[in-house]
């Protein structure tokens, strides 16, 4: 499934010179939080599946100044900028697939 969401996130980030952490990913949500479909939200990624009506999941982008490598703190769960003096912003949100 290439992600249409991706391409737009990236094209429209571009315009103001941020870049989408490729690190991460949306995500389907069910009986376990963390299921298929696996959504990327850059404009190379590429993930096996289909939405169907009724799924639900998130969108949740890492959107940086500048490059977008992050690293993450030795406690596996903080993830900061690559170059530490540039901003971050992640937003999220949970949809369900219509027609």
């Amino acid at each position: 499934m290439p992600t249409q969401r991706g391409t737009l996130t990236v094209t429209t980030n571009r315009e103001y010179s941020l870049s989408v952490v490729r690190d991460y990913a949306g995500h389907g949500v069910g009986k376990l939080f963390h299921s298929d479909p696996v959504i990327p939200h850059y404009a190379a990624g590429y993930a096996p599946g289909v939405m169907k009506i009724g799924h639900i999941f998130t969108i949740e982008p890492m959107i940086n100044e500048g490059v977008f490598e992050v690293k993450t703190w030795p406690n596996k769960w903080t993830v900061v900028h690559f170059d530490i003096a540039k901003r971050v912003g992640d937003s999220g949100r949970t949809e369900v697939g219509t027609v």
